[in-house]
């Protein structure tokens, strides 16, 4: 059984769960986003927080929607911690676990077996506890970052919190030990009878005799009962002409190589220092991973990046609020609100 699992994950599961995107397709909900969906949804399960979840853009999650397969979720959660790393309430609540295993364990406070686990992921991510000194002068590392003792570590104290959650937040084996012994054996109880239903199923015949439907997005995946699809003629070669017609040619369309190594960042600057300048970025294949749309507009608006005569960057907050990044004052208020001109504000325009 564990062999045909194992050739299952290589050969099926894991290509599935590498395709998709951290925070475009799946990703874990952010400590605001899931206090906002627990205030609209107080009946929302906790699962929807622990676990990794679809997403149905960018840093837009899913509001209802779950990964069903098991060995998916469980890919796609490893793979989430790893790439967003641990929230501030993942945090306070394994410091919670460590300290009450602590209280009940006997001996010297540095002899139990949590001190030790958190003696050894502080040493693994680089830092050392307060008081202890480096065996050797190899081991003096300057500016290293110096951490209280768990019977001594305050979880109230913010300044404190903000340095070990910058330490420990990709810790690999903080992250592994988090997963293994509390996420997925809290989340993950065996069901030995599960409901669940399928479009195939609300749209084919056995639950209901009459469905009335539309659809923006016209496919021929859909329950035979419901007969085929009717597409406009034309319409899908318009637009694959208008997408792949190069501005030579009397297109719109430009294309440009990046490099192999290319990233979020690079493209921002490719951008930013286009001549002619570029007025918006629309990322319609949500390549602008790993931050926020805030981040962007302030990474767009150093000196280095848009030119001077753009004074503002206007983007959508998470809750879809128009917002403008003001350059000269580096602060954020409401697009409505801002009397910059239009030809001196540049827009981005994430990937929902």
């Amino acid at each position: 059984q564990a062999l045909n699992l194992a050739k299952d994950w290589i050969g099926i599961l894991l290509p599935h769960v590498l395709k998709k995107i951290n925070r475009v397709t799946f990703g874990l909900m952010t400590d605001a986003q899931w206090k906002s969906a627990r205030e609209d949804n107080p009946l929302m399960p906790e699962t929807r927080n622990t676990l990794g979840i679809p997403f149905i853009g960018k840093d837009i999650p899913s509001p209802a929607a779950e990964f069903q397969h098991p060995d998916v979720l469980i890919g796609l959660s490893i793979l989430s911690y790893r790439f967003q790393g641990l929230r501030r309430s993942d945090l306070s609540q394994i410091l919670t676990i460590l300290m009450e295993r602590f209280a009940r364990e006997p001996g010297l406070p540095s002899d139990r077996p949590a001190s030790k686990l958190f003696k050894g992921w502080i040493e693994e991510a680089g830092g050392r506890l307060a008081g202890e000194t480096p065996q050797s002068c190899v081991d003096m590392v300057p500016d290293q970052r110096k951490v209280l003792r768990l019977h001594q570590f305050e979880k109230s104290n913010e300044q404190q919190m903000k340095e070990l959650h910058d330490l420990l937040t990709k810790a690999p084996s903080v992250l592994e030990w988090y997963l293994a012994t509390h996420i997925f054996p809290t989340n993950l109880s065996f069901q030995g009878v599960k409901l669940s239903a399928s479009g195939e199923d609300l749209g084919g015949g056995i639950l209901f005799k009459t469905r009335l439907g539309f659809s923006g997005t016209p496919t021929d995946l859909m329950p035979q009962e419901l007969g085929s699809c009717d597409f406009e003629p034309g319409s899908e070669g318009n637009i694959i002409h208008t997408l792949c017609t190069h501005k030579d040619e009397g297109g719109i369309i430009t294309c440009f190589k990046v490099n192999e190594l290319w990233d979020a960042k690079s493209l921002l600057r490719y951008v930013a220092s286009h001549d002619p300048p570029f007025g918006a970025l629309i990322d319609t294949g949500a390549l602008i991973t790993g931050m926020t749309n805030e981040e962007v507009a302030r990474f767009l608006l150093r000196d280095d990046c848009l030119p001077a005569h753009f004074q503002g960057c206007v983007f959508l907050s998470e809750d879809g609020a128009k917002q403008i990044l003001v350059r000269a004052t580096q602060t954020v208020i409401k697009l409505a609100e801002s009397g910059i001109p239009l030809e001196n504000r540049f827009v981005f325009y994430d990937q929902v």
